[in-house]
Parts: structure tokens; C-alpha cells; sequence
């Protein structure tokens, strides 16, 4: 977010922060941290990780693999004009409509809905970005951390979660009674701030983005807190300094900037982004007003819109209408065959479906949303084996969906293929954090294996059981 990005600590800083995790069964009152341990690369990684597993556990992620994959691809592009970072970048997009991002300890960067439904084009998304990013690089938050002298390790990880994320489900991550005294001495000083504006223009820059992309994101988180949006721009962009000054010291670094021409910024991928996230994840009788107002620049993606929101409020009558026009009117973008095949899947119109759902497939093989419906429809069918092809080839991608085990171990079940059915049945519950559910299908999947392969799958099973157990609700 931009008042608190990643921890790419000292040494000291990271023991400091990863005792914290893993003593996150004390009491919160009862040790203090101590800056004498001797921390590793693999320490900091473990850190990131553990921070990344709470947040997945405890607020809901969009797995559309055409919103996150246009999003890392927004980071990869930033990174190249990065120095040599020593973790792999992780990202995500967090279902929340806060304007918001942020990046954690060892590159895990979390970027809200709302972020990307509140801006106009991609340079205002890779300005906020760049800005994280410069936060990480510079190790803000270590030096932040560097000057206290004793802190409870409790609060300073609840401290962490908390200003990571912000408003009331920030609130609901803090652990430990000192968290808010803490989060008060983790504030980013004016400094801190206007390096990062500096740092993460020339990271916006170096990746071939306009400079105005930052002043411009930053323009419109502005006017979005004068329009009332207390509730959705956090509060640390009204503090210290003051969001104006941040947008006159944005001005004083572009008057100094050699001038550059630029393309017109082609934002295609961004506004189909923006249709899904709108379509999909946000109240659907909002979004269909949004996607027929009058005048509208993008008709085809509107279009496709009103299709989605009239599929979830149930009017499907209307809705069919509206994809058979976006079939017309987007004929080249496979985005439109995709969302017209899962309407007629819903709609158990399984021959249009597939047919629909091959073109998408076939038009961007990267759509793992189009494979996901086509392995359903063809374990429907009982094409067991090509369903389960697609199912192995979604599950490398994005292994923590807990919809794609559900429907895989459903397939297999009725595959009569027991054990890899009751064992992706667990982890559906696993990750749905459906506890019950779980101890279930791990029984039933113990009663089935059958091999040395079985047992250790079994094993890994139970291994991030363990690793995601301690922040379940």
C-alpha cells in the first residue's frame, strides 16, 4: 500500500519480524523482541511466505488467471528497470474494494479490486506499483523498525498485517495489545515518502511507462477522498505529508525530467481487466448500471458486462441476449467466446458450450478460466482422461483454488478413482478452510493409497495443513 510496502530488512530486522511468526502462540504481553539473532536469506523468504499464507487464509483473492496474470505482468515490466532483487515476485489481487496495494517481506505483492477499478489506464496502475515497489528496494520499513529498541514481537507482526491491509479487515488481522502504539512508530517519514515517489517514477519511467502515470494516480486518489471515499482510500494519504504536497513534489521531479515521447498508451488489457473485476466481483446490479450508461467508449465490453451482471441476478433471458450481441460485436477476443461458453454452461446448453469454450481456448491457450469449464464439461461427458489433463494443467498454474479440487474430485469420483478423488476433496476443503470437511477426505484418502506415491502425497497434504492451520478462524 503506499504508506507501507515490503520488508527487505537488515538481518537484525528479519529475526526480529520471523520470531514474531513463530511465536505467534504467546501472549501478548509476554516477550520482548531482541536484535541479536543471525538471519538468512531463507529466514526472510520464510517470513514472506508466512505473511502471504495469513493473508490468503483470511480475505477472499479474485483466481481469474486473466486478471492476476495482466497484473504480474504490470510488475514483471517494472521489475526490469529494478536493481537485482533476491526473491521471485509474487502477486495477487485481493477481492476488496479499497484503493489500495501493497508489497510484503520477499516480494509478495497483494494488489486490492478496487486499485484497478478506480483508475482510467495502466500508467496510473504501474505508478502506484512502482511507488511499492521503490518502498521495497529502499528497505523503508527495516530502517522504519531499526529504530526501536524494544518492541512486543506479538504487535509488531499484528502491527505488520494490520497497515499492510488497512480499515476494518486490516483491524481484524492485528494480533498483540501494542499494535496500534507500534503501527504509530512504523509511519513512514516525509523522507521515506518522497524517495519512494522518486524512486518508483524512475522504475515507472525505466519500464517504458509515462512519468505522469504516478502524479496522475495520485490526482485521482485525491479527488476520490475529496468525493467522500473515506471508506475505500486509506487513511495514510491525508497524513504526513499530505497527499497536495506529494502531487507538488511529483510536479518539481517532472519539471527536472528530460522530456519524452511516448505511444499512446494502448489500454486494451486494461479495461478488459476492469470489465471482469467490475462484471464479476462487485455488486452486480451497480455494475450493470455502470455497463449502460450512455455514450459509452468501450460498447463491445460493455456489452459483455451487462451479460455477466444479468447472468448473476438471474436474468437469463436478458442476459443470453446480451452475449449473442458481444458474440457479434467482439468476434476476435477470445475473452467474449469464454464468458458466452460459462453462460451456456450455467444454462446446460452443453454443445454451445463446448463449442464456444474450444474457440476461447483455442484463440488464448494461456485462459485457464476457458480450461477449467472445458475439463468440467468433458468429465461430464466421461472423457475422464482428457478431463483430467486439463484439470493437472489449471492445478500447476494455480494450485490453491479450492473450485478446481472440488471439480476435479468430483470427476474423479465419478471416475471411480478414489484415492486422487478423496485427496482433492481435502484440499478443496483445506483451502476453503471447511475444517470438517477436510479431516473427512484426508480419512477417506488414507483408507485408499495404495503406493509409496500415495503415502507422500498424503504427506504433503498434511504439511500445508499445518502451515495454514494456525489462522484459521
Amino acid at each position: 500500500m503506499l504508506h507501507l510496502c515490503g520488508i527487505f530488512s537488515s538481518r537484525r530486522v528479519f529475526a526480529l519480524v520471523l520470531a514474531a511468526v513463530l511465536c505467534v502462540q504467546l501472549s501478548a504481553g509476554s516477550a520482548l523482541a531482541q536484535f541479536d539473532f543471525n538471519v538468512t536469506l531463507k529466514d526472510e523468504k520464510e517470513l514472506g511466505r508466512k505473511l502471504a499464507v495469513l493473508i490468503k487464509t483470511r480475505i477472499p483473492l479474485v483466481e481469474d488467471p486473466i486478471i492476476v496474470n495482466y497484473c504480474r505482468g504490470v510488475v514483471d515490466n517494472l521489475i526490469e528497470a529494478m536493481p537485482p532483487q533476491p526473491f521471485d515476485i509474487e502477486v495477487n489481487v485481493i477481492r476488496h474494494n479499497a484503493v489500495n496495494a501493497f508489497a510484503g517481506p520477499a516480494g509478495y505483492v497483494f494488489i486490492h479490486s478496487g486499485l484497478i477499478l478506480n483508475f482510467e489506464k495502466e500508467s496510473e496502475l504501474a505508478g502506484v506499483l512502482a511507488h511499492e515497489l521503490a518502498h521495497v528496494s529502499e528497505r523503508h520499513v527495516a530502517r522504519r523498525i531499526e529504530h526501536m529498541q524494544k518492541v512486543n514481537m506479538l504487535s509488531l507482526l499484528g502491527a505488520l498485517a494490520g497497515m499492510f491491509i488497512g480499515g476494518e479487515v486490516g483491524e481484524g488481522l492485528v494480533i498483540g495489545s501494542q499494535a496500534a502504539s507500534v503501527s504509530a512508530m512504523l509511519k513512514y517519514s516525509r523522507d521515506n515518502e518522497n524517495e519512494a515517489d522518486r524512486i518508483g517514477m524512475n522504475y515507472l519511467v525505466g519500464a517504458g511507462y509515462p512519468a505522469q502515470g504516478l502524479r496522475e494516480s495520485f490526482v485521482k486518489l485525491q479527488k476520490l477522498s475529496w468525493l467522500g471515499g473515506g471508506n475505500t482510500v486509506p487513511a495514510y494519504l491525508s497524513t504526513h505529508p499530505g497527499i497536495g504536497e506529494r502531487i507538488a513534489y511529483m510536479d518539481s521531479l517532472l519539471s527536472r525530467m528530460d522530456r519524452q515521447e511516448y505511444e499512446a498508451e494502448d489500454n486494451t488489457e486494461f479495461l478488459r481487466v476492469q470489465t471482469l473485476l467490475r462484471a464479476h466481483y462487485t455488486e452486480p446490479g451497480r455494475a450493470l448500471q455502470h455497463f449502460s450508461q450512455q455514450n459509452s467508449k468501450n460498447p463491445c465490453l460493455d456489452t459483455l458486462g451487462r451479460g455477466i451482471a444479468l447472468t448473476r441476478m438471474n436474468r437469463y433471458k436478458d442476459a443470453e441476449a446480451e452475449f449473442d450481441q458481444a458474440l457479434q460485436c467482439g468476434g476476435t477476443d477470445s475473452l467474449v467466446y469464454r464468458e458466452a461458453g460459462r453462460f451456456a454452461f450455467a444454462k446446460g446448453d452443453f454443445d454451445k458450450a463446448g463449442y464456444l469454450l474450444e474457440r476461447a481456448s483455442i484463440m488464448d491457450r494461456d485462459d485457464l478460466m476457458a480450461l477449467f469449464y472445458l475439463a468440467r464439461l468433458m468429465g461430464d461427458e466421461g472423457h475422464y482422461d482428457r478431463s483430467t489433463q486439463l484439470f493437472d494443467r489449471i492445478l500447476r498454474a494455480i494450485p490453491e483454488d479450492p473450485e478446481v479440487h472440488f471439480h476435479y474430485g468430483r470427476m474423479l469420483g465419478s471416475a471411480q478413482r478414489l484415492f486422487p478423488a478423496h485427496l482433492h476433496m481435502a484440499y478443496s476443503a483445506l483451502y476453503a478452510e471447511n475444517r470438517k470437511q477436510f479431516e473427512f477426505h484426508k480419512d477417506k484418502a488414507s483408507r485408499y493409497a495404495s503406493s509409496p506415491e500415495d503415502t507422500k502425497k498424503l504427506e504433503d497434504l498434511e504439511t500445508v495443513y499445518k502451515e495454514r492451520k494456525e489462522y484459521w478462524k
